[in-house]
């Protein structure tokens, strides 16, 4: 199957330049990759408690692109795919890939897709695809922002500075075939989000509800971007765990360098020891607008029975997991 893959990007890659002109197809990605040194104190002593590793950080290909159906509308797809540049074999896992139509509506896409609740806070954390990435799964700093399989999403223009999102998951779970055996697994997904932009500052509500476990997450988010500064707050809360509160800030400085750095925190629920704070601090260099380097460090101090994690790094439930990186990211795309 893999030598398929990359048999298919190959005859990809060469078409490219002829599909290119003729389509409008884009070829685009990234490539993140960091050098960090994790210690998650670790109180067993059968297992290591700190380690110094070469880690991908959702580096990634994809193909896009759209034909112009008269009237105002496109037909648009993509397809982009997760690679790992630091072993043998790849992630194989698909990203946000997609068919749809788009015009002065907005867009309709169906696919595996970003859901709005995600997208709510899309931009709003600089350490986003590091070590010290805040947009974790259940056990990360902001949690729910996911992409999922079999969805249907629509997106909506700027409308007066103002934009919202709804999508519908029929089975997160890639269960999406009716067949003589088949169970209905109840992990089905709604998601939806409202944004509104006046000048420098944007603010968006987002909700997300799960069928599977009868899961739902809101949020609010607030960003104010002025010429070298930008200050970011989000409050996201999940069953069964009180409000998170995340704040952000960054500066840009002369000679394309930035200071950034981030604090969070949540409260432990009816006295069961699950709250934890966060923080980071780093520094980015940008020698073009398609590569930088940056440092960072980040540490999260878990109550006793918390268990949030890094990016790459594991957390032990209990204890305090930090982690130091010098990492590089690389854009590129043919447009």
């Amino acid at each position: 199957m893999k030598k398929k893959m990359i048999a298919v990007l190959c005859s990809a890659a060469l078409a490219a330049p002829v599909i290119a002109q003729a389509e409008g197809l884009e070829i685009y990605g990234k490539a993140r990759m960091a050098l960090s040194y994790a210690d998650n104190a670790n109180p067993d002593g059968a297992y290591e408690d700190s380690a110094l590793v070469v880690n991908n950080y959702n580096s990634r290909i994809g193909f896009k692109g759209s034909e112009d159906l008269g009237n105002g509308m496109k037909a648009i797809y993509q397809y982009e795919r997760q690679v790992d540049l630091d072993k043998k074999n790849d992630a194989d896992t698909i990203r946000d890939s997609f068919v749809g139509l788009k015009g002065d509506f907005g867009s309709l896409k169906i696919g595996r897709i970003s859901l709005p609740y995600k997208k709510a806070t899309s931009g709003f954390d600089t350490f986003n695809d590091t070590e010290a990435d805040g947009n974790g799964g259940d056990d990360g700093i902001i949690r729910h922002n996911t992409r999922a399989d079999n969805t249907i999403a629509f997106f909506s223009n700027d409308i007066s500075g103002a934009k919202f999102a709804l999508s519908y998951s029929t089975s997160t779970g890639h269960k999406d075939e009716l067949s003589e055996t088949h169970v209905d697994y109840e992990d089905s997904a709604i998601s939806g989000m409202v944004s509104y932009t006046t000048g420098p500052l944007l603010v968006s509500a987002a909700y997300e509800t799960l069928k599977s476990g009868d899961d739902k997450a809101a949020k609010v988010h607030a960003r104010y971007t002025m010429e070298k500064d930008k200050v970011g707050v989000v409050i996201d809360r999940v069953s069964g765990q009180e409000p998170t509160l995340y704040v952000s800030y960054d500066r840009k400085m002369s000679g394309n360098y930035g200071l950034h750095a981030a604090v969070a925190a949540r409260a432990e629920k009816d006295d069961n020891e699950n709250g934890m704070s966060y923080f980071v601090v780093g520094a980015t260099h940008a020698y073009s607008k398609s590569t930088e380097v940056y440092a960072l460090f980040t540490q999260v101090n878990n109550d006793d029975q918390s268990r949030v994690s890094l990016k790459k790094a594991d957390a032990v439930t209990g204890e305090t997991i930090s982690a130091l990186s010098l990492g590089i990211n690389i854009k590129f795309s043919t447009k």
